[in-house]
């Protein structure tokens, strides 16, 4: 489904490709959707796809820009984008079925602490001496996001800003490069 304008009967939740309603939505859910700040710009169709062999690349390597706001998105030698996180790794594993897989590396100590401190939902896919790629449901990322050490975007106050920017011109003026906005 591809969604131009949020309105009630385009809410993406609602209606599934044959324009069946999907579940009884109240008028405070549908609100609280269209009034969220996630104002991201891709259009998610998934639900248009039988399996992940259909899903075009452009929404592979996009999938994860929705988090752009929270995380550091960061794009792999092919195009696709990830997480970046202090251990690893985190991309899409199915995008039909909505699951992340974490790829981490570390030693052997670090392994243990981690994989005792996995939730029963992650599966291990890989164990070996160098690291451990671990399966979890997307909507799961935010409770996992510290114990796979992601790496989180810097919100700075308006004071913090000027600041920086009175040291930027600082820096620039000494060097003779001026500003003319």
């Amino acid at each position: 489904m591809v969604i131009m304008d949020y309105t009630k009967r385009d809410f993406q939740g609602c209606y599934d490709k044959n324009n069946v309603p999907r579940a009884n939505l109240n008028e405070a859910t549908v609100n609280s959707f269209l009034n969220s700040d996630d104002d991201s710009d891709e259009e998610d169709d998934s639900d248009n796809y039988k399996n992940d062999k259909e899903v075009p690349k452009r929404i592979w390597k996009t999938h994860l820009n929705r988090y752009k706001k929270k995380y550091r998105i960061k794009k792999d030698e092919l195009g696709v984008s990830y997480i970046h996180s202090k251990l690893g790794q985190i991309k899409p594993h199915s995008i039909v079925k909505r699951h992340l897989c974490a790829y981490l590396y570390f030693g052997t100590r670090k392994r243990n602490s981690l994989l005792s401190k996995l939730p029963s939902y992650c599966k291990v896919l890989r164990d070996g001496d160098d690291g451990v790629s671990i399966w979890f449901p997307e909507y799961k990322l935010d409770e996992l996001a510290k114990i796979f050490e992601v790496y989180k975007k810097k919100k700075l106050s308006e004071e913090n800003l000027a600041q920086l920017r009175l040291r930027i011109a600082e820096i620039n003026a000494s060097r003779g490069i001026y500003n003319d906005k």
